[in-house]
């Protein structure tokens, strides 16, 4: 057996996926959403995270701008 091959030789193929969707049934966005379920609030609530996420990032990167800038002073 030579070094470096398997089993099966260099040319056969051990996994094959297709990942082409040739399937007949309803995609996940057909599908109706839940009963008291509001897109319009999770909209909401994402821009609101989304700009308090923004603003906590700026505070972070100020608060760490500050100690790079004070670092040779402490020592």
């Amino acid at each position: 057996m030579d070094k470096g091959k398997g089993v099966m030789g260099s040319n056969a193929r051990r996994w094959a996926v297709d990942f082409s969707d040739n399937s007949t049934s309803p995609s996940s966005r057909d599908v109706p959403d839940p009963p008291a379920f509001s897109r319009a609030s999770i909209d909401q609530d994402d821009s609101t995270l989304s700009r308090q996420k923004k603003d906590a990032e700026s505070n972070w990167k100020a608060q760490k701008a500050w100690e790079v800038a004070q670092a040779p002073f402490k020592n």
